[in-house]
């Protein structure tokens, strides 16, 4: 439960951050740009891996299964992963197949190391099953663990290389081929044993793998690809425009806040309480009121530490990316509207509110290339600091403004945040379970 995942995330950052050192240290501002730009072809084909409806399908199993009716479950979960099998054959399949034709459209250099990145996707279908099984048996301390195995594959194939050969670009793309693999092999027994319970009554209903193209699922599937696509233009408008270096910066700068905003984020913590007070709007706001509050004063402690901390890291450990430190300096404010940001997607969830997400998403799509082509071309490397943060931060107004179009009665009431009541007693005691492991 708790304990076992604070023991396994306190040991996932330890090991993430290993990785990152042998990563930084060994490979140039270049080549670590080159890899990143060859990576972000995963967000283009990422609705391949149909990002975003793990929580669905284990949500809609949990609700067969809770009701005895196994066989409706597993039909579920036959329909899920043959649809993600066949799609991530195909994506395979044009990566590894098409890689000089597609590499035309980057260039011919990182088009060479789309045939590593294209086993991640003939990997996703085994790790997707896996992670469902765990969530609908409750098994919450093999899930735990199974990103801490990815970790530690990671480092021990890094860890090689860096001592007895050495590590280039491939030698990262396959280091994360290598983590997705990791845990199907070590976790197998595990999952055998969820999947001959599931497997006790034969499937129920007819196969309908297209069912998940349909309503709120749709757009969920959208609503991800859209995000994880925003990621993958913004690295190669920098390219195009600044350099390749510049994406390493860039990279570097927002790894680090990346590694942050992981200590803040409770909005994960709230959204499995927020549907209990759906149809009692008053609490629900509150409650709401209440996660800003604390997502705030937990980013404050956090950007005055990194302003601190990661300067001396950078000038001790690889002091080739000290350009990065002044793209993070401003960078890491951008921590306080988007955790606002997560609070509100985790709101359009429990509201059932996809759709709107989507179309909020496309807004968000059309002014990251916008702004970032103009304030790259114009503004050069700061520019990159310019369009991320008008970007989150507009964004963020963005999905208030559409929340209060669904909700007009929704607002923030600051009022509640000089307040300590039972919301907060309930929101501290989730933290303290889920971050440190007690329990009350």
């Amino acid at each position: 439960g708790a304990t076992s995942y604070s023991i396994s995330n306190g040991l996932t950052k330890i090991v993430a951050i290993a990785n990152s050192l042998l990563v930084l240290t060994s490979l140039t501002p270049y080549a670590y740009g080159v890899t990143e730009l060859a990576l972000s072809v995963v967000g283009v084909f990422s609705i391949f891996q149909l990002t975003g409806l793990e929580r669905t399908v284990v949500a809609d199993m949990g609700v067969e299964k809770g009701q005895g009716d196994v066989p409706a479950a597993r039909r579920l979960f036959q329909d899920f992963i043959i649809l993600l099998t066949l799609l991530s054959v195909v994506a395979w399949a044009v990566l590894f197949w098409g890689s000089v034709t597609i590499g035309r459209f980057f260039t011919e250099e990182i088009g060479s190391y789309f045939v590593i990145i294209s086993f991640l996707f003939l990997a996703a279908p085994a790790t997707a099953a896996m992670r469902i099984l765990y969530g609908v048996y409750f098994d919450f301390t093999t899930t735990a663990y199974f990103t801490f195995l990815q970790e530690i594959a990671k480092l021990t194939f890094l860890a090689f290389f860096f001592f007895f050969d050495s590590v280039t670009i491939a030698i990262v793309l396959w280091a994360y081929v290598i983590a997705m693999c990791a845990p199907v092999l070590f976790l197998m027994p595990r999952t055998m044993g969820h999947l001959r319970r599931l497997r006790l009554e034969p499937a129920r209903g007819k196969s309908e793998p297209l069912r998940f193209f349909r309503g709120h699922n749709l757009w969920t599937l959208l609503s991800n690809y859209i995000d994880t696509s925003i990621k993958s233009i913004r690295l190669w408008l920098i390219k195009f425009f600044i350099g390749t270096e510049a994406v390493a910066l860039f990279a570097v700068a927002t790894g680090f806040v990346g590694h942050l905003s992981s200590f803040i984020n409770i909005s994960s913590i709230v959204g499995p309480v927020l549907p209990q007070y759906i149809h009692n709007r008053p609490i629900f706001y509150r409650i709401i009121d209440k996660t800003i509050k604390y997502q705030m004063l937990l980013a404050f402690v956090v950007v005055a530490a990194g302003l601190l901390v990661v300067p001396i890291l950078v000038e001790w450990l690889f002091p080739q990316y000290q350009s990065s430190l002044v793209l993070f300096a401003i960078l890491v404010f951008a921590l306080f509207p988007s955790s606002i940001n997560n609070i509100f997607q985790t709101m359009f969830y429990a509201l059932k509110a996809q759709r709107n997400l989507f179309f909020a998403q496309v807004v968000k799509f059309i002014f990251v290339v916008g702004l970032g082509a103009a304030s790259f071309y114009f503004v050069g490397f700061f520019g990159i600091a310019i369009e991320y943060l008008s970007t989150v931060t507009f964004f963020g107004l963005e999905r208030y403004r559409v929340l209060k179009k669904l909700y007009p009665d929704f607002s923030i009431n600051t009022r509640d945040f000089f307040l300590y009541d039972e919301y907060d007693k309930l929101l501290i005691q989730r933290i303290l379970n889920r971050f440190i492991g007690i329990r009350r």
